[in-house]
């Protein structure tokens, strides 16, 4: 889990969501940025750990300014979720996805190879 703990940006999430999953581009524009990892079973207290690794995220991972790149942006929607959620997890992904966070295009893929399982076995 993150924290955003300073800086200044604008977001523009453009997607397209089936009931499976949704796809598309973020666009963030930021300047200043800081980010903290938060440990969800204990918010209010966090440990010597967590406050290393998000010093260590800061700096070899989160890009601090940006220019306002494209990124990609997936998510693999929870079907026993809202669609609310849906939305806020999507936007979240872009936001991550933009900050240089991994993840977004090795969960493409594995949802790619699901789809195309699946349409193998459906043809069978």
């Amino acid at each position: 889990m993150q924290r955003f703990l300073t800086g200044n940006c604008k977001v523009l999430v453009n997607a397209i969501g089936t009931n499976d999953a949704a796809i598309g581009s973020a666009y963030m524009r930021y300047r200043g940025l800081k980010v903290g990892l938060l440990n969800k079973k204990d918010l209010p207290n966090q440990t010597f750990m967590n406050k290393l690794v998000s010093r260590i995220a800061m700096a070899f991972v989160v890009r601090k300014n940006n220019r306002g790149k494209e990124s990609l942006v997936f998510f693999e929607r929870w079907q026993d979720k809202s669609p609310i959620n849906y939305i806020i997890k999507t936007t979240l992904e872009g936001i991550k996805s933009s900050i240089g966070l991994p993840g977004a295009k090795k969960k493409l893929k594995r949802y790619n190879k699901k789809v195309a399982a699946s349409h193998k076995e459906q043809r069978k």
